[in-house]
């Protein structure tokens, strides 16, 4: 269905959208429905949201989009003369559907060979990544070329709505996407709950990054936890760092680590990985001296050691660690603290300061 536009009224500062997504089966229609609003209400965060996909911040100067909901079983689509956006959108891993996304996207091929077909995954941060992987790596796509397959944490929709100027549509996207935000904290809590084990390592994580923190205040950190790992990792600066403490976990819910504490410690794997991010212009200094590093395929981060550049252009490095509490958080902290320094230069590159 088209989602029709709609003014916010004078009792804007009022209201909040907490009823829509409160005690809902199925929370991904909400924000479908709270995405596809703003995308068809408001020109300035439609032209941000293509921007973000495309790396065109100029495209809406020349098309006309269309916005659907529910098209063809595709949570949201924009549509213009020349291109099809298709966006699968989730809140919690529960409704993670595997090759979802390749489907999607060899349909909306079938059905418009002729447009330039964009795929894109807007999930919490960490899940799916693999469904784009499987389209950029599909036969198809590769034929095509000239296709897009992005993922797109909501994170990202939230740094956009917080750029967004005063106007009447601020107060429907800032409520949404902090509702948003809420629900899939109540996913996360929902599927992996800090229970035993695994909140032993939820603990050693939060310290680690209040150590990071404190020795790094000019960088914005944040946390997220998956199935078999706890995270750290950074927001608004043009490189994107995580640092992951993985560990095994039980087949079924509520996934429980096993094997992690043992007589002499600690069993975790220290995971890192960096990446530029997706807002960096690819004709700016920083997008070229990155791709020489990159194009090296690998680098030694001092003290640190090697990191490999994957599939999915993540430098990466994976570590086992066994210690103590106190040993494995700073050894977390440590090792974002080193990184950060080593990153300084190409983040000087953007004009920003860290």
């Amino acid at each position: 269905m088209l989602i029709g536009r709609a003014h916010a009224g004078p009792w804007e500062r009022d209201v909040e959208l907490r009823h829509f997504f409160e005690n809902m089966v199925r929370r991904e229609e909400t924000a479908s429905a709270f995405l596809a609003t703003l995308l068809d209400y408001d020109p300035a965060f439609r032209q941000a949201f293509l921007g973000l996909v495309l790396d065109d911040p100029g495209v809406e100067d020349h098309e006309t989009w269309t916005v659907r909901v529910e098209e063809d079983r595709v949570d949201v689509t924009l549509e213009s003369p020349n291109a099809y956006v298709l966006v699968e959108d989730k809140i919690g891993s529960g409704a993670k559907q595997h090759e979802q996304l390749l489907r999607y996207y060899g349909n909306a091929v079938e059905a418009r060979p002729a447009k330039r077909i964009i795929a894109v995954y807007l999930a919490p941060r960490g899940i799916g990544m693999d469904e784009v992987d499987l389209v950029e790596h599909s036969a198809l796509f590769i034929r095509r070329r000239s296709d897009v397959a992005c993922y797109v944490p909501w994170e990202r929709i939230a740094e956009l709505i917080d750029r967004m100027p005063i106007g009447e549509s601020r107060w429907f996207a800032r409520s949404g996407i902090h509702e948003i935000e809420r629900a899939i904290v109540r996913a996360r809590q929902e599927s992996y709950p800090a229970l035993g084990d695994r909140a032993l390592v939820r603990d050693l994580v939060d310290n680690a990054l209040t150590l990071l923190a404190s020795r790094r205040p000019d960088v914005r950190l944040g946390r997220w936890g998956g199935r078999e790992f706890e995270e750290i990792l950074t927001y608004k600066i043009p490189i994107t760092l995580w640092l992951d403490a993985v560990f095994e976990v039980e087949a079924e819910p509520p996934f429980q680590p096993v094997g992690l504490v043992q007589p002499d410690g600690i069993h975790l794997t220290l995971r890192s990985m960096f990446k530029l991010a997706g807002k960096v212009k690819r004709t700016s200094d920083l997008a070229h001296r990155w791709a020489e590093l990159v194009r090296g395929g690998s680098v030694d981060v001092p003290d640190v050691g090697l990191y490999v550049l994957q599939p999915n252009r993540w430098f990466a490095r994976s570590v086992p660690a066994i210690g103590t509490s106190a040993d494995l958080q700073f050894a977390v902290a440590d090792t974002g603290e080193r990184l950060l320094e080593f990153l300084r230069p190409f983040l000087s590159l953007s004009g920003d300061p860290h």
